[in-house]
């Protein structure tokens, strides 16, 4: 009678051995799956946000060009409804962005409106180039600036 009971003993020692070990794996393989999924949400946020940006960074410096295009040789005077759309779309690269993006941002804003509010009436051609020339250098910069921001790769937490 003693052989039977320590074989049954020793079966319920597997078996509640061998549910424990199934427990714990299951436990760890459904947070390692929580996880995965987390970091997959997570990477997807990233490159979307990135898309936004990228969208939102293209429309500034469109509008940024076509002002200047819009006032070679007339002078800015007043409220256009294509400068409210400018400034909007400054605002939302403010928003979006980290202090370097910003800066940029400031300064080529600064430099369209130099450009755009310069008598164009009596103008002084040295000084209207020199303008133009640090918009598109200012342009330039916030184009190399934001390159590196949308092109970075998601790194993990």
């Amino acid at each position: 009678m003693s052989t039977t009971w320590i074989e049954v003993a020793d079966t319920a020692l597997k078996i509640g051995l061998g549910a424990m070990i199934t427990a714990v794996s299951g436990y760890l393989m459904l947070k390692r799956n929580q996880n995965h999924e987390l970091e997959k949400e997570r990477r997807a946020r990233f490159y979307d946000l990135q898309e936004q940006k990228k969208k939102i960074y293209v429309d500034f410096l469109s509008k940024s060009e076509a002002l200047v295009q819009s006032y070679l040789s007339s002078t800015f005077c007043g409220d256009t409804e294509d400068y409210k759309e400018y400034l909007t779309s400054f605002n939302q690269v403010q928003i979006m962005s980290e202090d370097e993006i910003r800066i940029a941002a400031y300064n080529l804003l600064s430099s369209v409106n130099v450009f755009i509010c310069s008598n164009k009436n009596t103008p002084d051609y040295d000084d209207l180039k020199a303008y133009r020339t640090d918009v598109n250098a200012k342009v330039g910069f916030f184009q190399k600036v934001v390159q590196v921001e949308v092109t970075r790769e998601y790194e993990s937490a």
